[in-house]
């Protein structure tokens, strides 16, 4: 996860197929690999914490799904949601998609 200040009304291009080197943002690698970038636009001023892991249920949204991992061929469940710091993870809002 990826911590990110977004702007009101700004568009930005989230990062899909894990090859940017501007993570969680696009930088066009992905012409080698063929999946496209995630379009969004930020609804207001607010610091969010965008996916890097790729993993996410709520692109481009964290949603904790890096905490699962597979080691060796078994999955390990890590303590949901901890940070290193000692702070549990919020809730993500999602911005809106823009008509």
């Amino acid at each position: 996860m990826i911590a990110v200040s977004l702007k009101r009304g700004a568009l930005y291009w989230w990062c899909t197929c894990g090859a940017s080197a501007a993570q969680p943002f696009c930088d066009g690698s992905h012409a080698q690999c063929g999946k496209l970038p995630l379009r969004f636009e930020s609804t207001r001023e607010e610091t969010v914490f965008l996916c890097d892991c790729k993993l996410t249920r709520r692109p481009p949204f964290c949603d904790g799904s890096h905490a699962t991992i597979a080691l060796a061929g078994a999955e390990e469940e890590l303590p949901g949601g901890d940070l290193s710091n000692g702070q549990r993870e919020e809730p993500f809002r999602e911005a809106s998609p823009r008509k």
